[in-house]
């Protein structure tokens, strides 16, 4: 048996312990199939309301009752243009959105047009791959990924500081359930 500790098995890498860690570098998210290269980072929780049981006198719970599941979670976009999660999402651009506003003359009237991600309904889905991957599916057989179903968005936000850092638009959203991918 070899002095070696058991955590340098780990530190050297090797064929059973590899060296593979997902990162954001490696991690794209997709909506409606389509990738979002501006993504900056995100965060979510999926939360189940249990609650516990008491028998009769009782102190300490004797079982939990399952509750309702919600996935909660805020998506962080790189502030490129004022709409660019509704437009990957709907597949248009910023361009096209302009186009558009400036063919209906008012602003009021470009308001009312312009969907925002707080506008949109519940059942979209949100893929996340990380690792190899090509076309929106994992090619690598190291790769993981998951999906978040009947997703809806929340609420939106961003802050302006004065100094160097990236502007980021913040967007809150709900979801149903999480698949696991691999």
């Amino acid at each position: 048996m070899s002095n070696t500790p058991l955590f340098g098995r780990f530190a050297e890498g090797n064929s059973v312990y590899p060296w593979e860690y997902f990162c954001a570098a490696n991690t794209v998210l997709y909506f409606q199939g389509r990738p979002a290269l501006e993504i900056a980072g995100m965060t979510m929780a999926v939360r189940e309301g249990k609650r516990p049981i008491y028998g009769y006198s009782s102190r300490h719970f004797d079982g939990v009752a399952r509750g309702n599941v919600l996935v909660e979670g805020t998506i962080l976009t790189n502030m490129v243009e004022f709409s660019y999660l509704m437009n990957t999402i709907n597949g248009t651009t910023a361009t096209t959105m302009a186009a558009q506003a400036e063919s209906l003359g008012a602003i009021g009237a470009a308001e009312r047009t312009v969907e925002l991600p707080h506008d949109r309904g519940v059942g979209f889905e949100i893929k996340v791959l990380m690792g190899e991957q090509s076309n929106g599916l994992l090619t690598g057989r190291t790769g993981a990924g998951f999906l978040i179903t009947g997703v809806t968005f929340t609420g939106e936000g961003t802050s302006i500081n004065y100094d160097a850092e990236v502007i980021v638009k913040a967007h809150n959203f709900i979801g149903r359930n999480i698949v696991p991918l691999r």
